[in-house]
């Protein structure tokens, strides 16, 4: 809902109401409204006081709309209302101080063995090697994105062309203006409306910095500011963007998870991340892509 306030600009909010349908039926009705669309954004859309709604506003709503789940109602309709007697109750709390206990202990074990891991496998990248890991999405290869010589073998492994790109993670935004000459306005609403929600891979143009083997013949860049914590910190870490391509020889079938990936992929590396690294959050399937313009405009790639 876009509200505009007398003397002072249009504000755009979006509730998410109980629509009676489920999450991918609601996901493909707002998938054919977006389709519907012309391919680009109207800038000066009126708002409630005569003033215009911010560029990228209707897109932002859209993704909301298409890949925001209602959390709050999931949580709702899972909840048993029945009032726990003393006896249950105790014995609730001392479960809860065991797992809590437990929890604690466990957390600790996995942050030493992700310290372990996020040190040998950006020594490797440095190194130019190609290394096998989890991301917010499907198990990925990748390597260094500056790094020509290391991006040729992950192509050969893949039995990929080069004219095709890769898709590159980053672990914040602010790094974004780094490897891209002009970033488009809506970008960063189409980011910020993905937080938390489905991920997005932004092809966006002009690269800068990357190995020119990395981007096509017309130096566009897909971008994906990943959620899967081992990434973000191996990122950070190298100090350099991560290619992320399926773990999969092109043409074959993504494997959705670690169990699935082929041994070609797997001896064909130079590392492989320890499967415990890969989060619950991981929705085990493809990003969706948009393409964006720098005036604006839009396609959409994959859903």
């Amino acid at each position: 809902f876009c509200r505009g306030r007398p003397g002072g600009t249009t504000t755009c909010s979006l509730r998410l109401v109980s629509l009676g349908c489920d999450f991918q039926a609601r996901r493909a009705w707002g998938a054919r409204l977006l389709l519907a669309r012309p391919p680009k954004i109207q800038p000066n859309l009126p708002g409630r006081h005569g003033q215009s709604i911010p560029q990228g506003c209707a897109l932002k709503f859209f993704w909301f709309f298409l890949f925001t789940t209602d959390a709050a109602s999931e949580r709702n309709a899972n909840k048993v209302c029945k009032l726990p007697s003393g006896e249950e109750e105790n014995e609730r709390s001392e479960v809860k101080k065991n797992s809590t206990l437990q929890g604690k202990y466990r957390k600790t074990k996995i942050k030493n063995s992700m310290d372990e891991q996020i040190q040998a496998c950006v020594t490797v990248l440095k190194r130019g090697g190609i290394i096998l890991y989890p991301t917010d999405t499907v198990w990925g290869v990748g390597c260094d994105a500056t790094n020509a010589e290391a991006v040729a073998r992950l192509f050969a492994l893949k039995q990929r062309e080069e004219a095709k790109g890769m898709i590159v993670l980053l672990d914040r935004p602010e790094q974004v203006v780094r490897w891209v000459q002009e970033v488009p306005s809506v970008a960063w609403e189409l980011w910020e409306a993905a937080e938390g929600a489905e991920p997005l891979t932004l092809i966006l143009p002009e690269g800068r910095g990357f190995a020119e083997n990395l981007l096509p013949p017309e130096k566009s860049v897909a971008i994906r500011l990943v959620q899967n914590e081992f990434c973000r910190r191996v990122i950070h870490r190298l100090g350099r963007p991560l290619v992320s391509t399926s773990a999969n020889v092109s043409g074959e079938k993504t494997p959705a998870t670690y169990a699935e990936i082929s041994d070609a992929i797997r001896n064909g590396v130079d590392w492989v991340a320890d499967p415990a690294m890969e989060e619950p959050t991981a929705t085990h399937r493809a990003s969706s892509v948009i393409a964006l313009d720098t005036d604006g405009g839009f396609r959409i790639v994959r859903l």
